[in-house]
């Protein structure tokens, strides 16, 4: 995609201008409201915003264009979509309401049926590795774990080419409707994506695009489960200790969720944490679960001398960020 700055003539030869166009990409986790505390400077900067927003409906695109406009509040759009007041999405419509600012949809939206079915794959390679793993059986979860991630990494390339060109056709699409942006000497489309997607940065830069990136907060930190993702993406190898290591890791994410609302901490918490387990422990951990799948994971690992934090400030000491 290349933008030309055309030049104002007098006469039947005379061009339209055309802004220069420059994408600002926000990367973040996107669970809390502390994950995105700084895309409010961010979209401040902005002139158009493109929120990260898969299988969106009209119902969806209408609730954002309404929330900038100011006709509707955070808390509508929140309840109409049973979101959390805790929640990214919810800060995200926060900084979003009376912003005037428009709002363009470059994610695949809910019509995509090829993809939607590639989502329903990937939903049942995970879901099938998660039951086999409380059942006992490891081997076949882990199988299932790689089946999934496969299936993942396909979806969000796939994904990120639709994206890409998306924005491409709606970024014409609205010049051609909205003549006073058509004028701005600059324009500056900011996009809202999860942490995964580094990827599609560097496509944009590979154009000579004018492009730039930030982190909600920097260093960011891959959990054991995103790292398998990311590793399977640059075609390296993925042990079996680490996909197992990835189940684990989704338990006790959920389990450190009632402790804090900083996923970076949670993360670097759980990366600490499970260094020191290994294939046959987690294969224990496994047959445990098949024997009571109420298990609490938390007294589960004490049985490999892993102390769970109960709070923030526990979790803090492992982190060595707190004073004993």
């Amino acid at each position: 995609m290349s933008y030309e700055q055309g030049e104002n003539t007098r006469g039947i030869e005379q061009k339209e201008k055309e802004p220069n166009i420059s994408y600002h990409f926000f990367y973040s986790y996107h669970d809390t409201a502390k994950d995105i505390e700084n895309l409010g400077n961010a979209f401040k900067e902005a002139d158009i915003y493109v929120p990260e927003a898969i299988m969106h409906t009209d119902e969806v695109r209408g609730c954002f264009v309404l929330l900038s406009r100011g006709l509707i509040t955070s808390e509508e759009v929140a309840e109409g979509m049973d979101i959390k007041k805790n929640d990214s999405r919810f800060r995200e419509f926060e900084i979003i309401y009376n912003s005037q600012k428009p709002i363009l949809f470059a994610d695949c939206p809910a019509t995509d049926t090829g993809l939607v079915q590639k989502l329903q794959e990937w939903t049942k390679a995970l879901g099938k590795g998660e039951q086999n793993f409380v059942e006992g059986r490891l081997s076949q979860a882990i199988e299932e774990i790689r089946s999934f991630i496969n299936i993942f990494v396909e979806f969000q390339e796939e994904r990120e080419k639709i994206i890409k060109i998306n924005l491409n056709n709606q970024l014409k699409f609205f010049l051609e409707k909205h003549k006073e942006y058509t004028n701005k000497e600059k324009l500056r489309v900011l996009i809202k994506l999860g942490a995964y997607h580094t990827n599609l940065y560097h496509k944009f830069k590979e154009e000579d695009l004018s492009v730039s990136r930030e982190f909600n907060q920097i260093p960011i930190t891959y959990s054991i489960w995103n790292e398998a993702e990311r590793m399977t993406q640059f075609n390296k190898d993925v042990s079996d200790e680490i996909l197992a290591k990835g189940l684990i890791d989704i338990f006790l994410m959920a389990y450190l969720r009632d402790s804090s609302n900083d996923s970076e901490k949670i993360i670097r918490v759980n990366r600490k944490l499970l260094q020191s387990l290994k294939l046959k422990d987690i294969e224990q951990i496994s047959k445990d679960y098949s024997k009571n799948q109420v298990i609490n994971i938390s007294e589960e690992l004490k049985k490999f001398n892993i102390t769970v934090p109960k709070s923030e400030e526990e979790m803090d000491k492992i982190l060595g960020t707190k004073e004993e």
